[in-house]
């Protein structure tokens, strides 16, 4: 009858070859999804950046058509008192 002996070897890792690629993949894969994460919280801080700006630039576009509209009205009236003055001159020589 033989006697078995184990196999092991001092300083060897008893953890088996597929085990620790398991856990490097485990790792990677935690640090892949954290990057992942970061990237989106940038990218959701970047929208909010791009939305203020947009929401700045629709407040100043209304003012700016405000005032064209306030322009536009005194060009109208400057163009109905120019018309006004021409009647009355012409009427004044009949």
């Amino acid at each position: 009858m033989e006697t078995l002996k184990p196999q092991y070897i001092p300083g060897q890792a008893m953890i088996s070859p597929g085990a620790s690629s398991c856990s490097a993949s485990t790792v990677e894969d935690k640090f892949s999804n954290l990057q992942n994460q970061q990237e989106s919280e940038n990218l959701k801080s970047e929208i909010r950046d791009l939305q203020e700006k947009i929401d700045t630039l629709k407040g100043m576009i209304i003012h700016i058509l405000r005032i064209m509209l306030g322009i536009q009205y005194t060009i109208t009236i400057s163009s109905i008192v120019a018309v006004k003055s021409k009647i009355i001159f012409c009427d004044g020589y009949h």
